[in-house]
This record gives structure tokens, sequence and C-alpha cells, in this order.
């Protein structure tokens, strides 16, 4: 193998793990975030009806 070849093959590997990651990162706040709307949700609705008693 070249040189320059293996350092583009590295820098490629390098811009492909940074994408997965920002892609796995963007997936885990978007699922938190869900979570804690219809935790915050269910919450609000227990309390209303908690509250009407």
């Amino acid at each position: 193998m070249l040189p320059w070849l293996v350092k583009d093959d590295m820098v490629n590997k390098n811009v492909f793990d940074a994408r997965t990651s920002l892609i796995i990162i963007s997936y885990l706040v978007i699922c938190s975030l869900l979570f804690y709307s219809l935790l915050i949700i269910t919450l609000v609705i227990s309390f209303d009806n908690w509250s009407c008693d």
C-alpha cells in the first residue's frame, strides 16, 4: 500500500465514525426527549385526575 492512500483511508474512516456517532447521539437525544415528554404528559394527566377527586 502507498502511504498517502493509507492516510486517505484513515481520514475517510474518521469522517465515517464521526457521522455515525452524530447519528447515534441524535437518535438517543430524540428517544430521551420522547420518553420525557410522555412521562410529563402522564404525570400531568394523573395529577389532573387526582386534583379533580
